[in-house]
């Protein structure tokens, strides 16, 4: 069960229905709370310009079915014209947390987006697919110098790289295949290594 409430603004006569399976108290303090923390939806950007104190708080419908919550919201939204587009009052969508933002509201949103990455762009905000710097690299190499790693994370390290390998590069790794001698390779090939580099190994030609 849940109740339809109504609040009101005695500066300019605005209003706003909400809905609350709550107490309409409690359903006003968390509206305060979000005015205070800066959400930029109408009805809380009305808290913070009048303040707390200028709004008139009451319950319209008492104890309405949780399926009935949304029909009654928007029945009374409609009723009293609250919407912000209509300039009535400071519903910016119809009812619940799904309903249709209104033309205004949706042109605000996407105003404020486009300032935001604005100011990205002007504070040289770095996006992850964005290259970094020279400057940047060199921090990170700086900071990663003299990094130790423990024998766990060396051992997890070492597997990993093994378990990309052929099985005659893995034989290699675990001592079992010398420098320069002739070892039957997976091609079914005899042939002699010749140095073992970052890529694997480097055999003499056939």
């Amino acid at each position: 069960m849940g109740q339809i409430y109504l609040a009101e603004c005695t500066v300019n006569g605005k209003q706003y229905i909400g809905q609350t399976r709550y107490t309409m108290q409690k359903r006003r303090w968390e509206h305060e709370c979000d005015a205070r923390h800066g959400c930029n939806k109408p009805f809380h950007r009305a808290i913070r310009k009048h303040g707390p104190g200028a709004f008139q708080w009451s319950v319209i419908l008492e104890d309405v079915a949780d399926a009935d919550l949304d029909a009654k919201e928007d029945e009374w939204i409609s009723f009293l014209d609250t919407l912000t587009e209509n300039g009535g009052g400071y519903n910016c969508r119809g009812a619940g947390p799904g309903g249709r933002l209104s033309e205004e509201c949706k042109a605000k949103l996407s105003s404020s987006q486009r300032k935001a990455a604005r100011r990205r762009r002007v504070n040289g905000y770095q996006y992850k697919s964005v290259p970094k710097s020279a400057a940047t690299r060199a921090k990170i190499a700086q900071s990663l110098t003299g990094a130790k790693h423990s024998a766990q994370t060396k051992e997890k390290m070492f597997k990993g790289r093994v378990a990309n390998l052929t099985l005659t590069q893995q034989r290699f790794h675990e001592g079992k295949l010398k420098m320069g001698v002739v070892y039957l390779c997976e091609d079914g090939r005899h042939r002699k290594i010749r140095k073992a580099g970052s890529r694997g190994l480097v055999f003499e030609p056939c």
